[in-house]
């Protein structure tokens, strides 16, 4: 069976290295039920995901050979965030050795239990109908409401995600249960491709390679460039600045498919760029509106 190695602990986690280990029993790949009710190994295109404890209690991010480099900076992003109920708790950082001695950089975090926005909406756990892929105005507004502070969270500790999509946001079983009569209990996930937007080493958006998730990520994200200062106007041109809006971009793409059951276009002319922003910001302030005027009277 696997077994970890903690080279570090988390502040405020109050165990040693040691506890932790003891901890990170049971080593197993991670399953997850698919949107077609299949069950599947979770592993991304940088790590593979592994559960460990004697109920499952923590999750660990096994980092592939090619992409180690990016593990302990992850860490670092997530001990930034600490502590936040929109980010899973990090408890260590260190490595996984496999039966055959093949060791991988790892990050230790809570296990999240709950589903994703993509299984929320396929499941009909909220609408009642699984036939049923689209949620209401007000349903979609608590949400949303949580998603930009959550971002703001992020935005608080000189983060962007970039990689927002229903996949990389799981709502906590509890709410759902409860069909969020007390409010949206959600957490993102999955911070490989995130980057500092007001430090000088931001990460280019742009590589020539996939930095986000179909269709939910922002156009830049896709170009392997930055754009230039005529199309951004201004100093939107500067890397930092352009990162922190990805995650607002991709905000836009969850709305269109938890009220449409639909994608929107990953290649969309200028114009309809601007159209869609227009009524995304009507929109939202109208959505934030009544989710705010819900939550006050659930505290009353």
């Amino acid at each position: 069976m696997p077994t970890v190695v903690v080279d570090r602990v988390a502040t405020g986690i109050r165990m040693t290295k040691a506890e932790l280990e003891r901890a990170l029993t049971d080593v197993r790949r991670a399953v997850v039920e698919d949107e077609r009710g299949n069950l599947r190994h979770v592993q991304g295109g940088e790590a593979v995901i592994w559960r460990a404890g004697q109920s499952g209690e923590y999750v660990i991010k096994a980092f592939r050979d090619d992409t180690e480099s990016r593990a302990e900076p992850e860490f670092e992003k997530l001990l930034l965030l600490q502590p936040s109920r929109y980010v899973p708790k990090a408890y260590g950082f260190g490595r996984l050795v496999e039966d055959d001695g093949v060791e991988h950089r790892a990050i230790v975090e809570e296990y999240i239990r709950g589903v994703s926005l993509a299984k929320l909406v396929t499941s009909g756990k909220i609408t009642g109908d699984v036939r049923n892929r689209r949620l209401s105005a007000m349903d979609t507004a608590l949400i949303v409401l949580e998603l930009t502070r959550g971002i703001r969270e992020l935005k608080r500790v000189g983060l962007a995600h970039r990689d927002i999509s229903c996949r990389n946001v799981l709502i906590r079983n509890a709410c759902v249960d409860e069909r969020f009569v007390n409010g949206v209990d959600l957490c993102f996930i999955d911070f490989g491709t995130s980057t500092y937007v007001t430090r000088k080493d931001a990460t280019a958006l742009g590589s020539g390679v996939r930095l986000a998730t179909i269709p939910f990520g922002a156009p830049e994200m896709f170009g392997g460039r930055y754009r230039s200062r005529t199309e951004l106007g201004g100093d939107l041109a500067m890397p930092g600045r352009e990162s922190s809006l990805t995650d607002v971009w991709s905000v836009g793409a969850i709305i269109v498919f938890l009220m449409w059951g639909e994608y929107w276009p990953q290649e969309i002319e200028d114009i309809h760029r601007r159209q869609l922003a227009s009524v995304l910001t009507v929109g939202f302030s109208e959505t934030r509106r009544i989710a705010e005027a819900k939550e006050r009277s659930i505290e009353l």
